[in-house]
């Protein structure tokens, strides 16, 4: 008994070396980068991480987070993570970067662990986790500092999965084994708690397990009810405690932006295109975006797609030599859930969306390359392994790389989705600060033309306007802003700028700390 747990704590520590050297290899460039996009707001010019971390967490649960305009409100885990770093990295990218690299391994490796956990196969979960660790749709979840709340709240979700479905010896029902138990219980309850204070994908938790529980062979499922009575209880006082609570932010102390004006039935068949847009990637995560253009209606021909994706699941589902892949493509289908329309995000897409549905994808990859080995032999497994991942590697070096710096990054969002305003601006916003005002007057009018409607697009203009001495034409912008999106981040900096003498104006719009 104990050199089997001699073995496993090796197996354990292997694979989280294995994913550690895997994720350098495939993001190490993005220790090289600055902070981009919203790690403006969130971290460079917060200026509540400065304040010591219980009166922010106390903030934060009360629900005055959102009145007190703090970064992450109803997401207390990533505030957490960013007040640590901060207080040990100042205003420095590298360690912030540096702790993403290692949130990413230890993620990677906690989902091996529970793939080894739900199939009982030790090869497919180290190929899965490898798979999984290098995938190129991860670069905006690991080189962005204020995206790795996905990260967190995938760390949870995977370790409670872990927990729930690992293997379980023949335990006697002695003082001992319920200390284990209750240990157990108690580490799976924080887990969660974790994953879903870092957000609130977190909660697919409950559909995911039950499609792991459904999947056993009939004997296990019975035994796993019994045998995980106490952690089951310690998740659901968990789930109940946070639902409780976030269900209250939804009366005003909720800052996470949801789409407007959208029916019923438009949401349903939106989630329909967005479950197969998301399979689609989550099977093949080569390609990575840091922008997607925006989507108009959905047909009804993409619920017709959808149901053939879940008959496909289900059909394999219910062969014993088929059900590892069928639990792959129930992830993808099921771990994206939590952010499609309907919920209701602002964003219809965005990679981040798919971190943990990846896994999904790498099962079903792992799966294949097993299988390979099996009938070519090991050594074509290993060959075809070998060289998968390297080829992922170099691709999500290079989806990485854009993330280097705002520049690179809406240059790169503006290639992918042209027809994107949000690109448009974010460029636009980028080349103002290297200092050249008339280029960035001329993106930032392109993006109006794209979207008339699209507020931070006045916002950046009236910005641009201001830097160029034409305080005047900026009032405009800055009061289609305010009507529209009041609380957006720099409005109330561009209205007080605004408010001073055109050249005294333009200078505050250049001041160091300007957005």
């Amino acid at each position: 008994m104990r050199e089997r747990v001699r073995q496993g704590r090796w197996h354990v520590a292997a694979l989280f070396v294995l994913t550690s050297a895997l994720t350098l290899a495939a993001f190490g460039n993005t220790l090289r980068a600055g902070f981009v996009y919203d790690d403006e707001w969130t971290i460079q010019h917060n200026a509540h991480l400065d304040a010591p971390l219980g009166s922010l967490l106390g903030a934060c649960v009360r629900g005055d987070a959102r009145r007190l305009r703090i970064p992450d409100a109803t997401r207390p885990a990533m505030v957490a993570s960013t007040w640590v770093d901060h207080r040990l990295f100042g205003a420095r990218p590298l360690g912030f970067h540096a702790d993403s690299l290692c949130l990413a391994a230890l993620t990677s490796a906690l989902a091996g662990l529970a793939v080894f956990a739900i199939t009982r196969r030790r090869r497919m979960a180290a190929l899965a986790a490898a798979i999984f660790a290098v995938a190129p749709l991860h670069a905006e979840v690991v080189a962005a500092v204020h995206d790795r709340e996905d990260l967190l709240a995938a760390l949870g979700l995977f370790g409670v999965l872990a927990l729930l479905f690992w293997p379980r010896g023949a335990t006697a029902h002695t003082v001992a084994s319920r200390a284990r138990a209750g240990g157990a219980a108690a580490l799976a309850g924080a887990l969660w708690l974790l994953g879903l204070a870092a957000k609130e994908s977190a909660a697919v938790l409950v559909p995911l397990a039950a499609c792991a529980w459904c999947l056993q062979s009939g004997s296990r499922r019975r035994r796993w009810l019994g045998a995980r009575e106490p952690m089951l209880l310690a998740l659901l006082a968990v789930g109940i405690v946070w639902a409780n609570w976030r269900l209250g932010l939804r009366f005003g102390a909720d800052d996470v932006p949801v789409a407007r004006g959208v029916s019923l039935a438009g949401r349903l068949l939106r989630s329909a295109r967005y479950e197969a847009w998301a399979a689609a990637q989550s099977l093949l995560p080569v390609l990575s975006a840091p922008e997607h253009a925006r989507q108009g209606p959905a047909s009804v021909a993409w619920v017709a797609a959808l149901a053939g994706l879940v008959a496909l699941t289900v059909g394999m589902a219910r062969r014993r030599d088929t059900r590892v892949p069928a639990l792959g493509l129930a992830i993808v289908l099921v771990a994206p859930l939590a952010a499609s329309p309907l919920v209701g995000p602002v964003n219809e897409q965005a990679d981040r969306y798919l971190f943990a549905g990846v896994l999904g994808g790498a099962i079903v990859w792992a799966w294949a390359i097993e299988r390979l080995a099996r009938r070519a032999g090991r050594r074509v497994g290993l060959g075809v392994a070998v060289v998968v991942a390297c080829g992922l590697v170099v691709q999500s070096a290079r989806s990485a790389a854009a993330w280097h710096d705002d520049r690179s990054l809406w240059t790169e969002a503006t290639r992918v989705a042209p027809g994107s305003a949000r690109a448009w601006a974010g460029l636009s916003r980028a080349v103002r600060l290297e200092g050249d005002v008339a280029r960035a007057l001329a993106l930032s009018r392109r993006a109006l033309a794209l979207d008339p409607f699209y507020a931070p697009a006045h916002l950046t203009n009236a910005y641009n306007l201001i830097c160029a001495g034409r305080r005047d034409e900026a009032l405009a912008d800055l009061a289609y802003a305010e009507e529209h999106a009041p609380d957006m981040p720099g409005l109330a900096r561009a209205r007080a700028c605004a408010s001073r003498a055109a050249e005294a104006a333009a200078a505050c719009i250049d001041a160091p700390t300007a957005p």
